[in-house]
Parts: C-alpha cells; structure tokens; sequence
C-alpha cells in the first residue's frame, strides 16, 4: 500500500454520537494500483459515516502491479470484474472515544 488515507469522522456524526463499523469492498487497477470502485458491502447505517469512507477510501493507492488477479465473477458487479483488477474488502470502523473518568477527593 503506497497511500491510505484515514476517513474523517463527520462532525455531526460525532454530535449525534454516532458510531459503528462497515465493510467495503475496493476494485483495483493491478497494473497503476489504482481504485477504480468503492462498493458499500455493509453499510455502518448512518449515511455520513459510509460517505466519509467511501470519499477516503477512493483515494487509497496500492503498489502498482502487485496484487493478485481477480477470477471473481459476480453478478452485482457492475461493470464485470476483469483480469486486470483485484478487490479487496475492507473494515472501517467508528468510534468515539470517551476520556478515562477521573475521581477526585
């Protein structure tokens, strides 16, 4: 992986106090490494969330030229995966992350 970047965490996600995990799933050009397609394989549920992975995910890069060949035919794949690119299925996960109660005497 030459590049991948984190998504941003949508201020008003965190407002709402939104959080959870989604899976996504990246077509990849194999010879530029390249991401071609974000697929939602499992929404998080919250429109913001899947949208800010989806935006940093698409400007995720991999080493050109080494990752396997796809031979995946899929019928919600559109259009067909070829033998030119791969895909790859990524967990992103959400999470709040709530400061460490502190006692005082």
């Amino acid at each position: 992986m030459t590049q991948s970047p984190k998504p941003d965490y949508p201020i008003d996600a965190r407002a709402r106090h939104v959080s959870g995990t989604g899976v996504y799933v990246l077509r990849v050009e194999i010879k530029s490494g390249r991401v071609e397609q974000v697929i939602i394989g499992r929404a998080i549920g919250d429109k913001s969330l899947d949208a800010a992975a989806v935006k940093a995910l698409a400007h995720w890069h991999f080493k050109p030229g080494v990752l396997p060949k796809g031979h995946i035919t899929s019928p919600w794949l559109h259009p067909p995966l070829s033998e030119e690119e791969a895909l790859i299925k990524v967990p992103i996960t959400f999470a709040l992350k709530w400061p460490a109660a502190s006692v005082s005497n």
